[in-house]
């Protein structure tokens, strides 16, 4: 069995076999057949889940600490979410649990000195799964937001959009209040309304940096509000749950 360059490099790719199929119109044994070849029997095919808790979720984390970028040489769709190798050990592991389990992908990890830890994998149909839900341009970090109406978006995934934002960005405080930190404003705007339909009393500030530093924008919950949060959205982060109980 023969095939040409431009399917192997496909499947190097990370392109899914619908995909291959669509571009090649070859079919899809023709296509596994190689894709076990090169990517191996256990991470085939990636799945996009169905549940909106697990899409929510996902989504949030890489919304507060995930990176995208488009390797052009290798066609490569590279995912990563950045944590901290030490607080978020645990935290990681229930990443990367989560993106195996319901994503059937395979997720890497790479630790740099002192305390960085990257988790990562490449597919261009989570990279397009991203950008179907989320504006990442010009610049993630300063323009960053859902770009569905909220109003359009089910309950379980904005309780866990939110839920996977702040367990990577947001902090609790010696006072026992949640605080998430962004730069981007639309972003902080949607986090508040999404509070506010679960009736979770919050307050938007910014947080005043000196020029020519991005202005940072933040929402907060105070303690009894923390508190509702807790019992309506909580934590996959017990690192920060521990920190309200």
């Amino acid at each position: 069995m023969r095939v040409n360059n431009q399917v192997l490099e496909l499947i190097r790719g990370d392109n899914s076999i619908n995909k291959i199929k669509e571009l090649t119109g070859l079919a899809k044994s023709t296509i596994y057949y190689h894709y076990k070849k090169i990517k191996g029997k256990r991470w085939p095919i990636v799945t996009i889940p169905a549940d909106d808790k697990i899409l929510g979720e996902f989504l949030g984390i890489f919304a507060g600490d995930g990176s995208f970028f488009h390797r052009k040489k290798t066609g490569h769709y590279r995912i990563a979410i950045h944590l901290h190798a030490i607080d978020d050990k645990d935290y990681g592991a229930y990443i990367k649990g989560l993106i195996e389990k319901n994503f059937s992908k395979k997720v890497w990890e790479y630790y740099r000195p002192p305390n960085s830890l990257s988790l990562y994998f490449n597919s261009v149909d989570i990279s397009n799964l991203i950008k179907n839900y989320l504006n990442l341009y010009p610049k993630k970090t300063y323009d960053i937001h859902l770009n569905k109406p909220l109003d359009g978006l089910p309950k379980e995934f904005l309780t866990y959009f939110v839920r996977g934002i702040v367990d990577t960005d947001g902090h609790v405080n010696k006072y026992g209040q949640i605080v998430l930190c962004l730069a981007s404003k639309r972003m902080i705007e949607q986090i508040s309304l999404i509070l506010n339909k679960f009736d979770i009393k919050n307050k938007i500030s910014i947080r005043e940096k000196r020029p020519p530093e991005h202005l940072q924008y933040e929402v907060k919950m105070l303690r009894r509000d923390a508190q509702d949060y807790l019992k309506i959205i909580g934590f996959s982060n017990k690192r920060k749950e521990k920190r309200l109980l």
